[in-house]
């Protein structure tokens, strides 16, 4: 079961993207309303995260057909990128208390 593989983390590979020159992490990614959509943040290769709120983008995630690669646009919606930016949170806030577990 998934359930079941646990990473050490030496295993851990971040996926990277490179937007207009800066890197950032995908940190999450969910399904909405039948749309993908990635949670990104600032790359850094340190581990030490401070005691304060981590930032991301919402970005929607347009895969190419049959390409193995997709493209990633803004969501200009404000109403639309709050309603994402809440169900991140959501599974973002329930990814970390089951790590605290």
């Amino acid at each position: 079961m998934a359930e079941d593989l646990i990473l050490n983390e030496e295993d851990y590979e971040p996926a990277i993207v490179d937007l207009d020159g800066e890197q950032f992490e995908i940190i999450e990614m969910i399904e909405f309303e039948g749309i993908n959509y990635a949670a990104l943040t600032p790359y850094t290769e340190s581990d030490d995260l401070e005691d304060e709120e981590v930032e991301f983008i919402i970005l929607e995630v347009c895969d190419e057909g049959d390409s193995e690669q997709c493209t990633l646009k803004t969501v200009d919606d404000e109403e639309l990128y709050s309603k994402i930016g809440d169900k991140f949170i959501e599974v973002l806030t329930e990814d970390f208390e089951d790590e605290e577990e």
